[in-house]
């Protein structure tokens, strides 16, 4: 149900060179992570990691498409993701300046390869959503 004082900022962006140059990230951060070049912070952002390691290329790469907040915010070693990262939120602050009866609390980015990645995740997502409204 939408809630305009508590509400999520979802975007896409379809680009072949975008997504590429995340995925190069993504797989630059794996390398890193398991050298030990990149240590997790605490064992909360551990957990994720390691399901982040075997999952992102597994569902989403797999699929033509990778969630901004599957790599780590640290600019010296991942500025792409980096800077996305502080794009959505230098966005989420401007929105809830700017416009007070929406309170966006968390903003994400979704970057799909192509159209046809684009286009086979929102069918893949509305048969799920099918299949779980027949249920109830």
């Amino acid at each position: 149900m939408f809630d305009e004082k508590r509400s999520d900022l979802d975007l896409s962006i379809i680009s072949e060179d975008f997504f590429n140059r995340y995925k190069n990230e993504f797989n630059r951060w794996i390398s890193d992570y398991e050298e030990g070049t990149v240590k997790p912070s605490n064992s909360r952002e551990k957990r994720f990691w390691d399901e982040n390691k075997i999952v992102i290329p597994k569902y989403q790469l797999e699929n033509g498409f990778i969630d901004s907040n599957k790599v780590p915010t640290k600019p010296d070693y991942y500025p792409v993701a980096s800077k996305t990262i502080d794009s959505l939120y230098q966005l989420r602050v401007q929105i809830n300046e700017t416009d007070s009866i929406y309170n966006i609390t968390k903003s994400t980015l979704r970057i799909y390869k192509n159209w046809e990645s684009f286009f086979k995740q929102r069918r893949r997502n509305l048969n799920y959503l099918g299949r779980s409204h027949n249920k109830n």
